[in-house]
């Protein structure tokens, strides 16, 4: 049995295009070497940076405010003596969690 390939009459031909082109905002085409690629690859990269930095500046102000909160909240349970401990299950074997010592 042989079998013949042939394109769809429903369907237009496509195009194999260079996986190394690349189409540019401003609808140049970027090859390769090609300095407007360059530019546009630090232009990117420096935007990346910024939005890292700003991310990295918003977490540390969040941070700063969840530890300050933890402090204050377990200073307030200590001086209202609030720091009584659950007691451990039945089954719990503290002399397995003494790093060896106690074997």
């Amino acid at each position: 049995m042989r079998f013949e390939l042939v394109s769809s009459p429903d369907r237009p031909e496509e195009k194999e295009e260079d996986p190394y082109r690349e189409a540019a905002p401003h609808g140049r085409s970027l090859v390769p070497g090609d300095k407007t690629r360059a530019a546009l690859m630090a232009e990117r990269a420096g935007a990346l940076g910024d939005r890292i930095s700003s991310l990295s500046r918003s977490l540390s102000v969040s941070l700063g405010r969840l530890d300050e909160n933890i402090a204050r909240h377990e200073r307030e349970r200590t001086e209202n003596g609030v720091v009584e401990q659950a007691p451990p299950p039945d089954n719990f074997r503290a002399h397995l969690f003494s790093g060896g010592g106690d074997r």
